[in-house]
């Protein structure tokens, strides 16, 4: 039974610990780092940076559809992810109902699929936006960040979900009960 209880936690915990990378990733200005003779040009959501000119915001009108695109997924995603971390510890202490673990568990998993969509779509379209006398130019920290945040939501979801089935199929828990019922 305390095995459970431990998947729970390590669940919570890779969720939790997946939503505070997503919000690092999101406002960091590293999505593409670049390299010209000229200057070194970091690339974010919601601003460029250069060595040579300082940082400039991106706009609110000229921006193109898959900043956008990047942009509302991982808002999205930070947001799902936050709340959904923060209603299982209130699912858990108020003793609710196995159901809505379960969904709050597909919902924390469900985020990482939002962000591997921000990714590919900001890589594989901004690739082409940095100019021709590029030297070098590739992946930032901010979409390795993000990367490495998705299996731990995945995890953290599933996990969570297996936590509340496990209980469920040794006969301690009913999906409609409380989640800590005792047995006896």
């Amino acid at each position: 039974m305390q095995h459970r209880r431990g998947l729970l936690v390590l669940g919570l915990a890779l969720g939790s610990s997946s939503v505070l990378l997503y919000i690092l990733c999101t406002a960091t200005d590293y999505w593409v780092m670049s390299t010209t003779r000229n200057e070194e040009l970091n690339i974010g959501l919601w601003r460029r940076c250069s060595n040579a000119t300082g940082c400039e915001a991106i706009g609110t009108h000229d921006v193109p559809g898959y900043i956008r695109f990047s942009r509302g997924c991982m808002v999205v995603a930070c947001i799902l992810g936050g709340l959904s971390s923060m209603f299982v510890v209130a699912v858990v202490r108020k003793s609710l109902g196995g159901k809505l673990m379960v969904a709050l568990g597909c919902i924390i998993a469900i985020t990482g699929i939002l962000v591997v969509m921000a990714i590919i779509g900001y890589s594989i379209n901004c690739i082409g936006d940095i100019t021709d006398d590029t030297l070098s130019k590739h992946p930032g920290h901010s979409i390795i960040i993000g990367c490495c945040s998705v299996p731990m939501s995945m995890s953290g979801g599933v996990l969570i979900c297996l936590s509340v089935l496990l209980r469920r199929r040794s006969g301690y828990l009913p999906l409609e009960t409380d989640y800590d019922a005792d047995p006896s």
